[in-house]
């Protein structure tokens, strides 16, 4: 079963996102020099450990987007990606759910916002790892993120290449 929630307002923001997504004026633009696309206030909860500095750096790429960020600190990061069905190869060093999808590691927020506007039938997406130039992550980017979906554990495909 997928982990969506229904409502007016989440269906009022998905609209908003896929027409501003559709404007054609996101394709030159990198993910952290973007304007803000998330019109209500959208929270982002990060499971993060104690000792995990780059989780910090990453909710600011989602703040600046627009998003509200909660940080939930746990001892046990395995039994969060667990029960939001992360599978193990897309693992990274925090977890963050918001409007009923997880979402693993360094997403952008750019992903995220199309994640919340398709609404798509999954648990999830993630990026692998810790990619040098993702948001939150020092260095530059090297090569394309490989952006996976995911449902119950398992990797279901591609939802983006940035």
């Amino acid at each position: 079963m997928p982990r969506r929630r229904a409502g007016l307002a989440a269906l009022t923001t998905a609209v908003a996102l896929l027409i501003g997504a559709c404007s054609g004026t996101d394709d030159a633009m990198t993910a952290t020099d973007r304007e803000p696309e998330v019109d209500e206030a959208v929270t982002a909860v990060v499971y993060k450990t104690p000792t995990c500095d780059c989780c910090a750096r990453h909710a600011a790429h989602l703040e600046a987007s627009g998003f509200e960020v909660e940080f939930v600190t746990v001892d046990d990061i395995r039994s969060v990606k667990d029960a939001e069905g992360v599978p193990a190869e897309l693992e990274s060093c925090h977890t963050t759910v918001v409007d009923g999808y997880a979402v693993e590691g360094h997403v952008p927020a750019a992903s995220i916002e199309r994640l919340l506007a398709e609404r798509p039938d999954s648990d999830g997406i993630g990026l692998a790892g810790m990619p040098a130039g993702s948001p939150g992550m020092g260095g530059s980017k090297d090569e394309p993120w490989d952006i996976q979906a995911f449902t119950g554990g398992e990797v279901t495909g591609t939802f983006e290449t940035r």
